[in-house]
């Protein structure tokens, strides 16, 4: 009976062992909050590897990058509001690969979140009065007249998803001006965005680089990897003046379309100039003019 029992104790007091020395790496003293922690881990690597054999490695990273991301954004719209430029300046037309009916984009799920963690911190009552401005009353009269129009003009043409998804789009996209007036209150906040969009804008410059001077098969190869997020692929994913590969190439980065992501330089550029001369810049100045000058380096676009 002894001999039965004490292997099992060792084996008991192994686990045990092991148990508390993964507590101790993880700085975790809640039992509870510790397997809730490992299975999530179990979970979560069985589901990447799911997407690494079914699907692509470059699937799955951004599955990974989205569960960081979604544990992220739920703590504060600050965090939602971070990821809408991100998303909005890197990956604009990156759609999620599963067809619900349409394709959800990344911009679209950003938005929805940024707008629930927003709306439940108002609802739970953590935020004691929703601040407006007074251009509060024009921006909701646009969006009347808008709605009022899109109505009207349901008589003259027939109503598809697509139609409805992007006036669902455009109207969340204006109202996000709520969220930014309400939740953006203090200084350190609006110094956190100012530095992501410039961080963003500088990273699709540099990218917009790399893929000119890069082989145009090796440009071809690398935008036509981002097709499972609904990115056109082929060696039409390469823009050339008047559309002729004769003659020399535009850079796009990841915005599919040159205007589109010479529009995007300009707005960006525009942003970043008056920390040239800002007392107190957000970055030092030398890496404000490396920044600055790296975007009109593209001038092809």
């Amino acid at each position: 009976m002894v001999s039965r029992t004490f292997p099992r104790l060792r084996s008991r007091r192994a686990l045990h062992s092991i148990f508390r020395s993964v507590r101790l790496s993880f700085l975790v003293r809640d039992r509870r909050t510790l397997l809730a922690l490992l299975t999530a881990c179990v979970v979560g690597g069985g589901v990447a590897g799911a997407a690494v054999a079914f699907t692509s490695p470059l699937v799955a990273g951004m599955g990974l990058v989205a569960a960081v991301g979604l544990a992220v954004m739920l703590r504060s719209p600050q965090w939602g509001l971070y990821a809408v430029v991100a998303v909005a300046i890197l990956l604009p037309f990156g759609a999620v690969p599963v067809n619900v009916g349409f394709k959800p984009t990344f911009l679209d799920g950003a938005l929805g979140i940024t707008f629930f963690v927003w709306f439940m911190r108002l609802a739970a009552g953590r935020v004691r009065r929703l601040q407006l401005t007074p251009l509060a009353p024009f921006v909701l009269a646009f969006m009347g007249v808008a709605m009022v129009a899109f109505v009207a003009g349901l008589e003259h043409a027939p109503l598809d998803k697509n139609t409805l998804r992007r006036f669902g789009e455009v109207m969340l996209g204006v109202s996000l001006f709520f969220v930014v007036v309400d939740h953006v209150r203090h200084r350190r906040q609006l110094e956190g965005l100012a530095t992501v969009i410039i961080l963003c804008g500088f990273l699709a410059a540099l990218i917009g680089v790399v893929l000119y001077v890069l082989p145009q098969a090796m440009s071809v190869r690398l935008l036509s990897a981002l097709r499972v997020f609904d990115y056109p692929a082929g060696p039409g994913v390469l823009r050339f003046i008047e559309d002729n590969p004769s003659l020399p190439q535009r850079a796009i980065s990841t915005s599919v379309d040159p205007n589109v992501f010479g529009g995007l330089l300009i707005l960006v550029t525009a942003f970043t100039a008056p920390q040239l001369a800002a007392p107190k810049p957000l970055f030092p100045r030398w890496v404000v003019v490396w920044a600055w000058s790296s975007r009109w380096g593209l001038p092809w676009c």
